[in-house]
């Protein structure tokens, strides 16, 4: 889980959230060798969507739900 979060907070461009689509998630999951079940990151991430970390945009990627948590999760992460 902290993998998820860790490569979509990387990928912010300045304070600007960006939106990471699954299947580039599962890339990387898979590549690190960390992950590499579609069906349990679409878990995980509707699990991270419940819980406010993450939401999704109208074409299906995640993001954070709020920039201040992106913000906060890089710095705390090192990233």
């Amino acid at each position: 889980m902290l993998g998820i979060l860790d490569g979509i907070a990387a990928r912010a461009a300045g304070a600007a959230p960006v939106a990471v689509s699954i299947n580039d998630l599962l890339a990387e999951g898979k590549a690190s060798g960390s992950l590499d079940d579609r069906d349990r990151l679409i878990e995980l991430l509707r699990l991270m969507e419940q819980d406010h970390y993450l939401a999704r945009d109208t074409v299906g990627n995640y993001r954070f739900r709020f920039p201040l948590l992106q913000r906060w999760w890089r710095l705390a992460r090192g990233l």
